[in-house]
């Protein structure tokens, strides 16, 4: 499962590529700064920031990770970050 926290859930592996696919399509290019990582047991935290670059605006957006792993894999994805801010960068807004 992979859930942006202010959407819909996403379940399934394939699923889960094509709307990832779907956020790569929108900008030239995506950064991903790890600024801190917390592991507890069989889950990770990450605190992040993803750089969209759409058009020739470049958009920081702060993001909470949160993964589940079971069996080396990644069981469950949930990202936390605020939708006014996601969408004004993926429109070209700064």
């Amino acid at each position: 499962m992979y859930h942006n926290i202010p959407m819909d859930p996403v379940v399934g592996i394939d699923a889960t590529i094509a709307f990832i696919e779907g956020f790569f399509a929108m900008c030239e290019s995506l950064a991903f700064e790890l600024v801190h990582v917390a592991v507890r047991g069989s889950v990770v935290l990450t605190e992040r920031v993803d750089t969209f670059t759409v058009g020739q605006v470049e958009g920081p957006l702060p993001v909470m990770g949160t993964f589940e792993v079971r069996d080396g894999k990644i069981s469950a994805w949930r990202d936390y970050f605020d939708m006014a801010q996601a969408t004004k960068v993926l429109s070209g807004g700064t």
